[in-house]
């Protein structure tokens, strides 16, 4: 269940992870369950991850760090993009109930690689720290090039 008891849901739309990085293996684990909320056609959604899931952040290849490190992208966007793409975009969401002022779930819910992606880039758009907008373009065109050499399917 999403755990936001706050009915100010946009203050939670870009909450941070507790993560620790995990140096051995280059990833960020979490160190609590993260619930990530967002906003659509003025609906909000939540979509839980769990404790211990573990990610690489952005992979984006050492070559091109002098440009944009994976840090730099945040760790909420590629947190989310990773929950997805590693799940192969079946995931449990909620969605927050106006009349009742609760969460309820909506079950397991298929994403498409084009629909993530585009979460990605949005995320990175509203981060906490701004992102510039050619990196964020940058990392946008990467994770759809990589999308349509997999077919864009999962």
């Amino acid at each position: 269940m999403c755990l936001i008891m706050s009915t100010n849901k946009r203050s939670n739309s870009n909450s941070q992870p507790q993560v620790q990085v995990v140096e051995e293996k280059k990833r960020w684990k979490l160190r609590a369950p993260w619930w990530p909320t967002w906003e659509k056609n003025d609906v909000w959604y939540c979509m839980p991850i769990p404790r211990g899931y573990a990610y690489d952040a952005a992979s984006i290849p050492k070559l091109l760090w002098w440009a944009v490190a994976p840090f730099e992208l945040g760790i909420v966007p590629p947190g989310k993009h990773d929950w997805l793409h590693d799940n192969k975009g079946l995931v449990e969401i909620w969605k927050w109930n106006e009349l009742d002022e609760e969460w309820r779930s909506l079950g397991e819910v298929q994403w498409s690689r084009r629909d993530a992606d585009r979460m990605f880039f949005r995320d990175m758009k509203e981060n906490a720290k701004p992102i510039p907008r050619w990196a964020r373009r940058a990392a946008f065109k990467a994770v759809r090039f990589w999308s349509k050499m997999n077919d864009d399917v999962w």
